[in-house]
């Protein structure tokens, strides 16, 4: 599944021009994504996904290496949506790029199974 994305994932010469202004950020809705990838809804996960991004957006790249523990399931989380979700494309590639701002998030995405 991984490799679906992997010529979006941290590759990019975009990550230096793509990064937030410092922010705090939101908490990303780790339970609600870890239920989804738990049951594979990725069809029903809109709510899941608005929340996800919201939170990305309003996060500094300091602010998502604190969450990067648990990156792992976001990037599932996005894999699986993606694949489900053609007409978020740009937006997931959008939220992508600011994940791309972590090394730590980098570094989890590259540690997933392929």
């Amino acid at each position: 599944q991984a490799s679906l994305l992997q010529p979006l994932l941290c590759h990019s010469p975009l990550n230096n021009r793509c990064r937030p202004l410092l922010r705090t950020g939101m908490a990303l809705p780790w339970d609600k994504i870890e239920k989804v990838v738990k049951i594979k809804n990725y069809s029903g996960a809109n709510d899941e996904w608005c929340e996800l991004k919201a939170a990305v957006a309003a996060s500094s790249p300091q602010a998502l290496a604190l969450e990067a523990e648990r990156a792992y399931l976001a990037w599932e989380f996005l894999v699986g949506f993606a694949e489900k979700k053609a007409m978020y494309r740009n937006q997931i590639i959008n939220t992508i790029a600011a994940l791309q701002a972590s090394p730590a998030w980098c570094d989890a995405y590259r540690a997933m199974p392929e």
